[in-house]
């Protein structure tokens, strides 16, 4: 196999590895969590990461004594 064949195979399997890398990413959770003074979401992978870090930014503006509850994750 001459070393043009073996450039444009390498070539057209990283272009087709990094497409299928792309739908992966698709299939991502977004949770809200809300407080009565602020609300915050985050879009993650995971759903535990996703509703954990909605949770921390609505907590981070929340004043003390209140609490954030996640409302939605789709």
């Amino acid at each position: 196999m001459s070393a043009k064949i073996k450039k444009l195979l390498t070539g057209v399997f990283t272009v087709t590895a990094l497409a299928m890398g792309t739908f992966g990413t698709a299939s991502a959770f977004t949770c809200y969590a809300s407080s009565p003074t602020w609300s915050g979401y985050w879009t993650a992978p995971a759903l535990y990461v996703a509703q954990s870090m909605a949770m921390s930014q609505c907590q981070s503006y929340t004043p003390f004594g209140m609490s954030c509850v996640i409302v939605n994750c789709y």
